[in-house]
């Protein structure tokens, strides 16, 4: 699971579902079902993405910055 990751169209389909759980049981006189209304919405704002990532492997990428020295001359 990891947040930032859907895409725009799964995003506008969580907004659909979550008019969906949030009216639906209102017209049923069931209000208190409108609470699974709150990790729809959660999912869609923070776009989490629930399929496992492709490359499980994945190593971090070592950044190499050469050294390099800097010499301040007075000047007068």
């Amino acid at each position: 699971m990891r947040a930032f990751t859907t895409s725009i169209e799964i995003i506008i389909l969580r907004y659909y579902l979550l008019m969906a759980v949030v009216i639906l049981p209102w017209f049923l006189g069931l209000k208190y079902l409108s609470l699974l209304a709150l990790p729809v919405f959660l999912s869609a704002l923070m776009g989490i993405s629930f399929r496992s990532s492709k490359n499980k492997s994945a190593k971090a990428i070592e950044l190499k910055i050469p050294k390099t020295e800097h010499k301040i001359e007075k000047v007068a």
